[in-house]
């Protein structure tokens, strides 16, 4: 009987002292799948709370070549900003502005809240251009 009310004691008290500490953190953890399905290499990609003032720091561990993916975790819960930079260097054929060889896809508003936000970078001929020109999209779509 001592040790049940023994172990009992040391349950009540774990319990109260993680339990305080579990509910003031989210302890979910969430990440971006980042997948270059294009034919240039997306070079950076930053991930920020939406309205942030600044960019911050490259997310990607390394260049992202064509067919290539990468999962960036650690995220809470909350909207965000994504930001994927293509290198496309001497590309005369796309159809929005290029600067120093670098073409920037933005995505805003993608909100986290029970699911994990995969961002498929891929190419389209748009249909209201005259010319023959593409661009290069972000498609976000959530995933468990």
């Amino acid at each position: 009987m001592k040790t049940l009310t023994r172990y009992a004691g040391v349950v009540i008290v774990a319990t109260a002292l993680i339990v305080p500490m579990m509910v003031g953190c989210n302890i979910l953890q969430y990440q971006f799948c980042i997948n270059n399905l294009t034919e240039y290499d997306l070079k950076e990609v930053n991930i920020v709370t939406q309205g942030s003032a600044s960019w911050g720091a490259n997310d990607l561990s390394g260049t992202l070549v064509p067919g290539g993916s990468e999962d960036i975790k650690g995220f809470a819960a909350g909207t965000y900003m994504v930001r994927g930079v293509f290198d496309v260097v001497d590309e005369v054929d796309i159809c929005d502005e290029v600067i120093n060889d670098e073409y920037i896809v933005i995505n805003e508003g993608l909100e986290i809240t029970t699911t994990n936000i995969c961002i498929d970078y891929d190419e389209q001929i748009p249909s209201d251009k005259s010319e023959i020109c593409f661009e290069i999209y972000g498609a976000p779509r959530f995933v468990i």
